[in-house]
């Protein structure tokens, strides 16, 4: 059944490329320069398209300040889960995890 006022095709998704830098930012930076990279050829194709982009390279195209934003992530990442893990330790919290990566 069509939407009132929608025409064509619509389509949503989501891409999480913070996690790449797991294997390091090298890694990361291409994964996610990669994913922006598709974006463009979409957009090329004359797909109309509608980004968010956290760390604001679509817009910027800058490699500095999206290497800056995935270690700004990092931390916070860090800083939860070292908050998480001292509640742990003080019998607040009960943790149980798996390292994913290996």
């Amino acid at each position: 059944m069509p939407v009132s006022g929608v025409s064509g095709w619509k389509l949503s998704a989501s891409c999480k490329t913070q996690y790449a830098a797991c294997y390091g930012v090298d890694h990361f930076l291409h994964c996610h320069r990669r994913v922006i990279s598709l974006l463009d050829l979409w957009r090329d194709f004359g797909i109309e398209l509608e980004v968010c982009d956290e760390s604001e390279y679509w817009e910027m195209r800058s490699l500095e300040r999206l290497e800056q934003k995935v270690a700004r992530y990092d931390r916070m990442v860090a800083a939860v889960a070292g908050q998480i893990i001292d509640d742990a330790k003080r019998g607040r919290a009960e943790v149980e995890g798996r390292n994913l990566y290996r």
